[in-house]
């Protein structure tokens, strides 16, 4: 698992595969930090103005080009603002609920034991710029037994498509959980248009689980 700005420092965090996780990168202007159900890393200095055109789901776009997804995605969440802890607790927590990942919550965690009930939990209220949700099976449309696009819920119509038919990743059920399915060849991605992240703060959030089988030149980065 690397989170890393392009041509920037890398930081690298050991997980461990088959096993679902709640990932968080956020940027605050100076420095960048990463959390893996809410453990945090050590932050990384980057400043400049970033200047992104294009999106993918499913595969790294330049210096970590070999570097393909090998799993599942159950749902990301990107704001165009960078999120202080008690917004970025709250919405760990309301993940890590709905995905059946409380337990992997550290204990100094602000929603451990308490955590926001789902039903009552709007996260179109924190403002995200794009929100893809698997759970929500409703919002993914296939072409046979692949799917064909990723509708965005936000509001942003920012819908990831697969490109072209030779993109062919799949709705898989992993224990229960629906997810988004990559099998880590270079063209197995999803395209979305440009203007998703600010071009001085962000904050990404990814549900997501690396394959067993994953090969030794696949991970998983948030930028």
């Amino acid at each position: 698992m690397y989170s890393f700005r392009n041509s920037g420092t890398t930081v690298a965090i050991a997980i461990t595969y088959d096993v679902p996780f709640s990932a968080c990168s956020v940027y605050d202007g100076t420095n960048g930090t990463f959390y893996l159900n809410g453990n945090g890393s050590a932050s990384v200095a980057s400043s400049g103005t970033f200047v992104i055109t294009t999106y993918q789901i499913g595969n790294s776009l330049t210096e970590e080009a070999a570097s393909n997804f090998y799993g599942y995605i159950g749902e990301i969440i990107i704001f165009n603002r960078y999120l202080g802890k008690t917004e970025r607790q709250l919405i760990e927590g309301y993940l890590a609920q709905k995905w059946g990942l409380k337990s992997y919550l550290p204990s100094t965690h602000s929603f451990k034991i308490e955590v926001p009930l789902t039903p009552r939990f709007d996260i179109l209220k924190f403002v995200p710029n794009l929100w893809l949700d698997a759970l929500d099976t409703s919002t993914i449309t296939t072409a046979g037994t692949y799917i064909s696009q990723w509708n965005d819920k936000s509001g942003n119509n920012y819908h990831f498509d697969r490109g072209t038919s030779s993109n062919n990743a799949g709705l898989v059920y992993d224990n229960g959980y629906p997810g988004v399915y990559f099998n880590g060849n270079q063209t197995n991605q999803f395209q979305g248009p440009g203007g998703l992240l600010g071009s001085t703060t962000w904050t990404i959030f990814m549900i997501f689980n690396m394959d067993v089988s994953v090969p030794s030149n696949s991970g998983t980065h948030l930028s």
